[in-house]
């Protein structure tokens, strides 16, 4: 018995990020690329970034982690758990948050590894 397998096409998902990318320009808008299916994979992580993908997201740290020194801008698109806090802000450059106590948290968080 194998297993799944995915096979990633890489001139065709570069070609896509080129075109969403072109889409969403006109308008001025920035595209965060999700990376959570791939769990932050760095070779197509990678190969979206060469297409110019600069602004990735994940709902996991770990995948944030994978990825820091890619892109311009990491954003956490789900609220972390406390203990999370250093992580989320040492691996993310942005969080969308709206429990008080977990807000409290990364400020704590980022006062401690100086970042703003």
């Amino acid at each position: 018995m194998s297993y799944p397998e995915l096979l990633v096409d890489r001139v065709k998902l570069q070609h896509n990020v080129k075109t969403l990318l072109a889409m969403a320009a006109p308008s001025g808008l920035q595209i965060h690329f999700v990376t959570k299916c791939i769990c932050g994979w760095r070779p197509i992580v990678e190969a979206m970034n060469e297409a110019g993908a600069d602004y990735f997201a994940d709902s996991r740290v770990e995948n944030l982690a994978n990825i820091q020194d890619i892109g311009l801008s990491r954003m956490m698109v789900r609220i972390p758990m406390q203990s999370q806090a250093m992580d989320t802000v040492r691996y993310s450059d942005l969080s969308l948050n709206s429990d008080l106590s977990v807000i409290e948290s990364l400020s704590d968080a980022a006062l401690a590894l100086e970042r703003t």
